[in-house]
């Protein structure tokens, strides 16, 4: 991205130390952010919200990468939407690393840190060889594209996690019958059933 930035879209040295500068205050924000929102609402669902939040963010990047932009703009869109997703991709780790240690065996974390730690490598290898294969900055839409693609594919997987955990993604069917006032004729129902 750097040399994305440095070559194709024109920016300063400078202009771009500030910019990554500002990318990281904007991930250092998520590590206070994030603890609350864990306590709140609990580290799975902080977990869904803060994959979501990347996921979003990152879906413009690939889009202005394919239109007919002008190079500063494109450089532009691509580092705000960048830092702004460091919120989503930090705030995801706390909430996974949170259950780690909630949920991994103590026996097992070692293990479990190690294969995790493999398979980041593994993507780090392929995200090199992707740089490799798209070398010229012209061709930095495609690395674009597999990122933000690996990305959904990890929200997809947390997702069918969140759902395996807890029953459902979204709240919509409880909230239409609390807002009928149905949901304490429910409960009840429940409890006499059991």
């Amino acid at each position: 991205m750097i040399a994305f930035l440095s070559q194709y879209s024109g920016f300063s040295t400078p202009l771009i130390a500030g910019l990554r500068a500002i990318a990281v205050i904007i991930g250092i924000a998520a590590t206070f952010l994030s603890p609350p929102l864990i306590r709140h609402i609990g580290p799975i669902r902080s977990g869904i919200w803060f994959l979501s939040w990347q996921t979003i963010l990152l879906i413009p990047v690939v889009i202005t990468s394919f239109l007919p932009l002008s190079q500063a703009l494109q450089g532009g869109l691509l580092v705000g939407f960048v830092s702004l997703s460091r919120l989503g991709l930090w705030g995801f780790d706390l909430s996974e690393q949170y259950l780690v240690q909630q949920e991994v065996a103590v026996n097992m974390r070692g293990e479990f840190s190690t294969t995790e730690a493999a398979l980041q490598n593994m993507f780090d290898l392929l995200q090199f060889m992707g740089t490799i294969v798209f070398a010229r900055p012209e061709m930095f839409k495609w690395p674009v594209l597999m990122s933000c693609v690996s990305v959904g594919g990890a929200l997809v997987v947390y997702a069918l996690f969140v759902r395996k955990r807890r029953g459902h993604l979204v709240h919509i069917y409880e909230k239409i019958l609390d807002r009928e006032g149905c949901m304490g004729q429910r409960r009840s129902s429940e409890t006499i059933s059991r």
